[in-house]
């Protein structure tokens, strides 16, 4: 016996060294379970630097297969609503009556319009102006009628090409799971269900929302609703992103996210279009502008440049007596809704006359050459409906 058993007795020396032999192969044990462990992990690694060693990116015209697009471009595009040549079904959304007279009937009228990869644009104009037709023409739900829709200076293929759409009317599932729905529709736009858990997870963390991953949607504000509809955009990582009144439900501090995000997403050189009625974030945060009336782009370019050659033909008068300036002056002096004039110029040159005029004859707290705002401009250039 390993402990020398003698009428049901163990030696106490037998018992320590037996004790010492069963300690020293328990850990041998260990030992060469770790081994084993290491050994495997090893394996797995060399096998994944293997496949990366052995692997051949796809090469096509000399470059990588990862597109980056440089501009998205509107070459004399025309589009109508007429039953003679598009199909019936297009004529349900009740916003897009064909009209009855020819000459209303085009929607879009000769467009030309060019959007560039790391601007921040946005496309503006009254409902029925033309804008959400050239957002659906752009992502081919739409086909127009004449001119082409170009990628880089080619016609666009739809195939290589992949959009990220937050539309005006929320589409997603109110009493489904949000990270289901998430991961659905990054699948949907072609990514593994790996990538679109990763993706979503991302959006979701970056967006301050990971607590409500495994809610309902109906469950969430209206704020929250709209970035989690953000997430459904961004998550496939497309290339032209389109954001249809994004600030929508969003407090100050969720915009301010938004305008962040946003930033990022133009830091990856991707081609992001807005179009919305809020002027003040417009003009806060994006760099060109294109201002579509009656089917027709009456505007576009740098929002800068187009407010340093706006015409410098008005003066802004501030004062506690504004009627005595406003009988003088006539039709050209105007109240604006803040309190001060605005008195139109018949001629720029005369702003330093006037200026003076001012000055010496009235009480005034301020006078100023006349800065126009974006909706100053959207005004002027899209009319006055509402």
């Amino acid at each position: 016996m390993v402990f020398g058993l003698k009428n049901g007795t163990v030696d106490v020396g037998s018992f320590a060294a037996t004790t010492s032999v069963i300690w020293r192969i328990r850990w041998k044990l260990i030992s060469l379970s770790e081994i084993l462990s290491k050994f495997v992990g090893h394996s797995l690694f060399i096998e994944k630097y293997r496949e990366f060693l052995s692997f051949v990116p796809e090469i096509k015209g000399g470059e990588t297969d990862l597109p980056e697009f440089e501009s998205l471009e509107f070459k004399n595009v025309s589009f109508s609503y007429d039953f003679a040549s598009h199909p019936k079904y297009k004529f349900h959304d009740k916003d897009y009556e064909p009209s009855k007279t020819e000459s209303d009937k085009y929607v879009l009228k000769n467009v030309n319009l060019k959007l560039t990869a790391g601007e921040k644009i946005a496309i503006v104009g009254y409902n029925g102006a033309g804008k959400t037709t050239s957002i659906r023409i752009m992502m081919n739900v739409f086909s127009q009628d004449g001119g082409e829709v170009l990628i880089d200076g080619q016609k666009i293929d739809y195939n290589k090409v992949k959009f990220g759409y937050l539309p005006e009317e929320r589409g997603l599932y109110p009493k489904k799971k949000i990270s289901e729905q998430l991961i659905y529709f990054a699948e949907l736009n072609g990514l593994s269900y790996k990538e679109a858990v990763d993706s979503v997870n991302y959006w979701l963390e970056r967006l301050g929302m990971s607590e409500y991953k495994n809610k309902r949607l109906d469950s969430l504000s209206k704020g929250n609703q709209q970035k989690i509809q953000l997430i459904t955009a961004l998550a496939h990582n497309p290339d032209i992103v389109i954001l249809d009144e994004p600030f929508s439900g969003l407090d100050p501090v969720n915009a301010m996210l938004l305008k962040d995000v946003v930033k990022e997403v133009i830091a990856n050189n991707k081609i992001v279009i807005f179009s919305s009625h809020q002027m003040n974030y417009i003009e806060e945060f994006c760099d060109s502008i294109a201002i579509i009336n009656s089917g027709k782009v009456v505007i576009s370019g740098d929002l800068h440049e187009i407010k340093r050659t706006y015409p410098r033909d008005r003066i802004v008068v501030g004062t506690q007596f504004p009627e005595k300036i406003k009988n003088d002056f006539g039709d050209v002096c105007t109240e604006r809704e803040d309190g001060t004039l605005l008195i139109k110029l018949r001629d720029p040159d005369e702003k330093k006359t006037v200026m003076k005029k001012l000055v010496e004859n009235y009480d005034i707290d301020e006078v100023k050459v006349f800065e126009p705002s974006l909706n100053d401009i959207f005004v002027e250039y899209a009319g006055s409906q509402v």
